[in-house]
């Protein structure tokens, strides 16, 4: 279990998961559709707990039909307005290579990284190359989602993230995490994605 005041973590852990599964979602049906993160927020809670809420209940609601309000409350999951569904999850091997092809083969993946220090909470552009960052799965504080990994125009490799703290935070709410860097802030020590 990651380390991290609940009601935060979940909230957290609801954005990064409703995001994998966006992104699954989006390369089966070639449709876009923004899932409730709040349903998950509200019943899911933590990987696999929130991945085998989703298999169980049946699936996911739209964000309109299930509104994000910032908050955990009463789970009102309506079984009639599932859009999408799961069959399970995949937890992804504690390596930065493997890490690399599962985001090139099968889209977003929800991950959890070290990101209590300044260069995550003072962060607006660049690329995140923190020494003090911690790699070990235990140590891990904040879910995020790994959309994808690139290099910048000085060639340096970079794992680009999108956190859920809005358009305010780093490059209008997305970020760069130095890539093959002995797993930089533990990008590769928690990591899945859904089956859809």
């Amino acid at each position: 279990m990651l380390r991290y005041e609940l009601k935060e973590a979940v909230d957290l852990v609801g954005h990064s998961v409703t995001g994998a599964i966006e992104g699954q979602d989006f390369l089966n049906s070639n449709v876009l559709r923004k899932l409730s993160p709040q349903q998950l927020v509200d019943c899911g809670g933590h990987p696999p707990d929130a991945y085998n809420y989703v298999k169980e209940a049946g699936g996911v609601q739209l964000d309109s039909d299930y509104p994000y309000v910032a908050q955990q409350q009463t789970c009102q999951f309506d079984e009639n307005k599932v859009v999408t569904k799961i069959v399970g999850f995949v937890e992804i091997p504690h390596s930065e290579q493997i890490l690399q092809q599962a985001v090139a083969l099968y889209g977003p993946i929800a991950v959890a990284v070290d990101a209590l220090h300044l260069s995550w909470v003072d962060y607006k552009k660049g690329i995140i190359s923190d020494p003090t960052c911690k790699n070990t799965r235990r140590d891990m504080n904040h879910a995020i989602l790994l959309i994808g990994y690139g290099t910048d125009e000085n060639g340096t490799p970079y794992w680009l993230i999108k956190n859920s703290q809005g358009t305010g935070w780093g490059e209008q709410g997305y970020g760069r995490i130095l890539r093959n860097a002995n797993n930089m802030c533990g990008i590769a020590s928690y990591a899945n994605y859904p089956l859809i």
